[in-house]
């Protein structure tokens, strides 16, 4: 099963979460990795108004994280 789940779509962001629907300890690296593949991924798209690679850029938030 895959252990990323992606919760919503606004526009051109995506929420992604992990341990949903069923709960995990190891939550971060599938998001992390989700993360790597997702940036790589856009690198290959050229934008059809600047003819440049997309960018995308990445928030992580961890809300079982003391700092």
């Amino acid at each position: 099963m895959d252990e990323r789940f992606k919760v919503e779509t606004i526009g051109d962001a995506y929420m992604v979460v992990s341990g949903v629907p069923i709960q995990t300890t190891m939550h971060a690296q599938p998001v992390a990795d989700f993360a790597i593949d997702m940036v790589a991924e856009a690198a290959k798209v050229n934008s059809p108004a600047t003819g440049k690679p997309l960018q995308v850029g990445i928030v992580f938030i961890d809300k079982n994280s003391s700092s």
